[in-house]
């Protein structure tokens, strides 16, 4: 971003845009939540933050060191692995940009 601008004042505009700190028509612009996140990336977000915010207690059968619990955990850790890349691989953000070239 810096090595865009043509001169240092140009380059500090530009920060200053980004932090908005100019005033324009837009600069007290606030969006939803909703706006920046798809509904199944908020669902997921609701869901990890429950786990999150959950008592131990709650969540004790699931680390329980019998070998039915952690197989479970791992089976269950590869299948969100493998769901993880299938969302990245097929999405039209990907943030691995040098993979394209």
């Amino acid at each position: 971003m810096l090595f865009r601008a043509e001169s240092l004042p140009d380059a500090l505009n530009y920060v200053a845009l980004m932090l908005n700190l100019h005033e324009s028509p837009t600069s007290h612009q606030f969006f939803e939540l909703g706006y920046f996140l798809k509904p199944q990336t908020m669902l997921y977000l609701i869901l990890c933050s429950i786990f999150a915010f959950c008592p131990k207690r709650v969540l004790q059968p699931i680390y329980s060191e019998r070998p039915a619990a952690l197989g479970v955990r791992i089976v269950l850790s590869f299948v969100l692995l493998m769901y993880s890349a299938m969302l990245l691989s097929t999405s039209t953000y990907n943030p691995f940009i040098y993979f394209r070239f």
